[in-house]
């Protein structure tokens, strides 16, 4: 007998359904209980040929070191909003006494925010496009 467990369901009835297919796993004969355990063997052999095949078990240095810096960039990225604000605010306050340098100060800020918004996504991009040209 075999189960589907739908996972968006609430939390409490997939529970009820594992302890339900567990139940039912330990009632069931030594024959069948073999049969189940080499159909997940299998299912488990099938994932890992699977993922070794897509590439994902032989991931690149370059994917390492992105990967090891994917924290980092969401830390500047997450910086740079409270950053930009106190920039701002401190070129509005320049403006008072000096308008054109104000202006360049909250210009070059809000252009410096929105860079650091749109560069990672953009490496992304071109990583992927010398990744198709290597290949």
């Amino acid at each position: 007998m075999l189960t589907c467990i739908n996972l968006s369901k609430p939390r409490i009835l997939v529970q009820d359904r594992i302890n339900e297919a567990i139940f039912n796993y330990k009632m069931m004969n030594t024959k069948q209980q073999q049969h189940i355990k080499t159909i997940v063997k299998v299912t488990e052999t099938t994932l890992t040929i699977t993922l070794v095949l897509n590439g994902t078990a032989y991931a690149s240095v370059g994917d390492k070191v992105i990967a090891a810096l994917n924290p980092l960039l969401d830390l500047v990225q997450s910086l740079g909003y409270p950053l930009a604000v106190l920039s701002m605010s401190g070129g509005a306050i320049i403006m008072m006494f000096n308008k054109r340098m104000g202006v360049r100060i909250i210009k070059e800020t809000g252009i410096a925010y929105l860079v650091l918004q749109f560069v990672p996504g953009l490496m992304k991009i071109l990583a992927e496009v010398g990744r198709a040209l290597r290949a």
